[in-house]
């Protein structure tokens, strides 16, 4: 299965001309706020030097989420999120693929639904690190 962690999203709104680095508490507090209503646990959003995080507990899954300003042109946000198993699924091999494909999925209705956000981009980690002109309209 090919899991797309990293996302990225237009939308002028969350930009704050008074804000200091680092970019993106709006967009990070949205994020928090929508995902909330689905989530057993989430905390957050915390400065993290260069970016906004926060971390989600999702069907015994663990997700540590990332929310950057790209200054390339446009008004783009980052959201790359990172997966932590626990040491059973460790120890078992296990990836919980199908439950990390629900939470993307969750995120992308939340992102759709939002009437400012648009160019919403779903990337694999090699996609992202390679070739960037390589991606997906869905998670």
């Amino acid at each position: 299965m090919e899991i797309r962690p990293y996302v990225t999203f237009e939308c002028d709104e969350f930009v704050d001309p008074s804000e200091t680095p680092p970019f993106g508490k709006r967009v990070a507090t949205f994020l928090v706020e929508s995902l909330g209503k689905s989530c057993s646990y989430i905390d957050g959003p915390e400065d993290r030097d260069d970016a906004w995080g926060f971390n989600v507990d999702w069907k015994q899954l663990t997700i540590n989420c990332t929310v950057a300003f790209l200054n390339d042109g446009p008004r783009q946000w980052l959201l790359a999120t990172e997966m932590k198993h626990s040491w059973s699924d460790w120890l078992r091999g296990r990836k919980r693929y199908e439950e990390q494909q629900q939470f993307f999925c969750l995120l992308d209705q939340l992102l759709k639904a939002h009437e400012s956000i648009r160019s919403i981009r779903w990337y694999t980690r090699e996609q992202w690190d390679r070739d960037r002109g390589a991606w997906s309209d869905r998670p």
